[in-house]
């Protein structure tokens, strides 16, 4: 271990206090000056259903379904629900049953927009009608409509519905002052209004406020651009059951409103002990190790969390808690590969400062053939699957980079900055059974 003055210690031991502290106010701390707010890179952290709570739906199929529907069907509703602002929202295929979306919860609790939309995707097919009679349809959904948005112009609000050139000629063919309109969702009447004669090639339908207009547009989105139909009688709509929910730590169900703030309270709070009570062993069992370890690894935990934030596709959920509590194990076994090879080499009689430096370099091996292993195994699992398996791989992965950083970097350095210190008692750093040394006294 190459040596430095105390002076040049001292100033290492200030500039990484003042990163260290940079680090965890950044990493933990939300600030607000004025207009402007910062939530901490923990705060940014996303959340998937099964850990926050949240919503679902879920849409059983029409038995003649076939799979390229089903996957065009999932395809659309992550399409609409991206538009709707549900970019992280659930939704896959379960079988050639049904179709389940799963929606977190909001920043209030508030679920009165979230129960609306699952309700609105098992809508079925729009179509307009000149009567109540199935056979008088002359504008269907999935036939003729290209484009829904929502507008508004001197103070009105609208839905404009354009055509494809088949649905535009059915729709001026059929639209005159004389015709009732009824509109239909999947087989079901919603409305009828009078119909006027065709000004403009496209269809606006006023509405009083802005959320009526925004509710009946996303009907019709999903009744056009949702190729199947399901069976609205068996469609099922309630609140997503956590893995934890049973031990009674979700709680808050007011108003329609759940969210399982509690049990995250209750896991970090159980996490947190188990890493408090490994910091606190190691720092009275191997004294100054352990101390180096809880620095470098504070330093290593606000990258790793500052990473995951970071990615937009990184969501936690109860795997990548698994995935997360992995790489904090691989990295503590790399640090205490690290002590137990400078145990190692000091109970064979070397001094102090050769069994720091020896010590680090029969380490390195293992700590890197284990970061590369887990990267690689990561790699591949992150390639082979998707969702939250693939999730939970690249968390592995930036606990393998954190792993590194840590074992590799911090802890040696932080240590050798203790002993430039003049800390040079084998006491200090839980060794025994040393060998003869100058550096004990």
């Amino acid at each position: 271990m190459k040596l430095v003055k105390k002076s040049t210690s001292i100033t290492l031991t200030v500039i990484m206090s003042v990163l260290l502290c940079l680090a965890l106010i950044l990493t933990f701390v939300p600030m607000k000056l004025g207009s402007l707010s910062y939530s901490s890179f923990a705060g940014n952290l996303k959340y998937a259903s099964d850990l926050k709570g949240g919503m679902f739906g879920e849409y059983y199929l029409e038995d003649s379904t076939s799979t390229e529907d089903i996957n065009k069907a999932v395809n659309s509703f992550k399409t609409i629900l991206n538009d709707q602002g549900y970019p992280n929202a659930v939704v896959l295929s379960v079988g050639a049953e049904k179709i389940r979306v799963e929606i977190g919860n909001t920043p209030n609790y508030d679920y009165s927009k979230t129960r609306s939309l699952l309700t609105a995707l098992g809508v079925g097919e729009f179509d307009l009608r000149t009567s109540t009679d199935e056979k008088d349809i002359f504008i269907s959904g999935r036939q003729h409509i290209t484009k829904v948005q929502v507008g508004s112009s001197a103070n009105r609000t609208y839905v404009q519905i354009s055509f494809n050139a088949e649905g535009l000629e059915a729709y001026k063919a059929h639209m005159n002052s004389k015709t009732t309109v009824y509109v239909y969702m999947g087989g079901n009447l919603q409305t009828s209004f009078s119909g006027s004669s065709v000004v403009t090639d496209d269809m606006y339908l006023t509405f009083t406020d802005y959320d009526s207009a925004e509710d009946f547009a996303l009907k019709v989105k999903l009744g056009s651009l949702v190729p199947i139909d399901f069976k609205t009688d068996e469609t099922v709509i309630n609140f997503v059951s956590t893995p934890y929910s049973s031990l009674g730590l979700t709680a808050d169900i007011n108003n329609g409103s759940y969210h399982a703030s509690s049990a995250l309270v209750a896991i970090y709070i159980v996490i947190g002990l188990i890493m408090v009570g490994v910091t606190v062993y190691a720092i009275l069992r191997y004294k100054a190790f352990g101390v180096a370890n809880l620095l470098s690894g504070l330093f290593a935990i606000c990258v790793m969390i500052f990473l995951m934030q970071a990615l937009p596709f990184v969501e936690l959920s109860i795997s990548s808690l698994i995935a997360i509590f992995i790489g904090v194990v691989v990295m503590e076994y790399g640090a205490l590969n690290y002590v137990l090879k400078v145990q190692e080499e000091f109970s064979e009689g070397k001094t102090l400062v050769s069994s720091l430096e020896s010590g680090y370099k029969k380490s390195i091996a293992l700590n890197v053939a284990t970061v590369v292993c887990g990267l690689i195994i990561s790699a591949i699992v992150a390639v082979l699957s998707s969702g939250a398996i693939r999730v939970g791989a690249i968390i592995i992965a930036i606990s393998m980079l954190a792993s590194a950083l840590n074992n590799l970097c911090l802890l040696p350095w932080f240590v050798k900055i203790y002993y430039c210190f003049g800390n040079r008692k084998e006491s200090h750093y839980g060794l025994n059974n040393g060998g003869a040394t100058n550096e004990n006294n």
